[in-house]
Formats: C-alpha cells, sequence, structure tokens
C-alpha cells in the first residue's frame, strides 16, 4: 500500500517521530469543541504527514496541527485535513495521513523549510555512511 500512496504524492515523506497535537476544529463556532490528542508523526513531508492516533479522526473538516519538533525544539501550527484513516487490527492504533494546507495564517512556510532541512540532513547521512 505504501508504494501505491507514494505514487501519489508529490513530495516524498521522511521517517520521523514528533509529537503532535490533534485539534479537530468544529465547522460550527456553537459545537462543543474536540478535546486535543497528543501523539506523534510517523513520517513527515512538506505536504502531509501521518500519524498514530488510538482515536479515528473524521475525514474532510479542517483540522488545527500542532507539531512540537522535539529534537529541534520548534513548534509549528498547521491546518489540514485528514485524507485516510485506517486500523490494521483491533490490537493497533490508528493511522491517519494528513493533507496539509498551504495556508498563510499557519507556520506552512516554516514548516516546509524543517522538512527540506531534514531531507538535506537524511542525504547527508547517507553520504557520510556510503562513503566510508
Amino acid at each position: 500500500m505504501e508504494d501505491v500512496l507514494q505514487e501519489r504524492r508529490s513530495t516524498r515523506r521522511k521517517p520521523r517521530r514528533e509529537s503532535v497535537a490533534v485539534h479537530i476544529v468544529p465547522p460550527d463556532p456553537a459545537d462543543e469543541p474536540v478535546p486535543i490528542i497528543d501523539t506523534c508523526t510517523l513520517d513527515v513531508s512538506t505536504l502531509g504527514l501521518r500519524i498514530s492516533c488510538g482515536t479515528a479522526i473524521p475525514l474532510g473538516p479542517v483540522i488545527a496541527l500542532k507539531v512540537r519538533a522535539e529534537k529541534s525544539g520548534q513548534t509549528f501550527q498547521l491546518k489540514a485535513r485528514a485524507q485516510w484513516c485506517l486500523r490494521p487490527s483491533p490490537f493497533h492504533d490508528y493511522e491517519i495521513g494528513f493533507a496539509i494546507l498551504p495556508l498563510e495564517d499557519t507556520d506552512f512556510a516554516r514548516w516546509s523549510t524543517f522538512v527540506e532541512q531534514l531531507q538535506e540532513e537524511r542525504n547527508g547521512s547517507s553520504g557520510k555512511q556510503n562513503a566510508g
């Protein structure tokens, strides 16, 4: 399945575990807020990320994501839509794939730079390993 998903993506995902707080923004402000879910990413790209979560996330509505990059100390406020939500078995958490929305009122530009730097670091590490 991963190969099929990769073919449909315009950017490559990088395996990366970071803390993420998922805050579902109700479509109607009068609706009761949904509790924030603390979890972690499994992989990231400039236009998406995949998380592991004990709770299913609804597909479609805009969701506020707060990603805390523990290793760098950076925090990113993003908005995204859940594109898919799968549970491999009743004994596993859900895996949820998000499409990040490149909106001006978010940290999308900083997020893009962060993910690009991750790729450069990874390529640098691979080059060092292959050179020796």
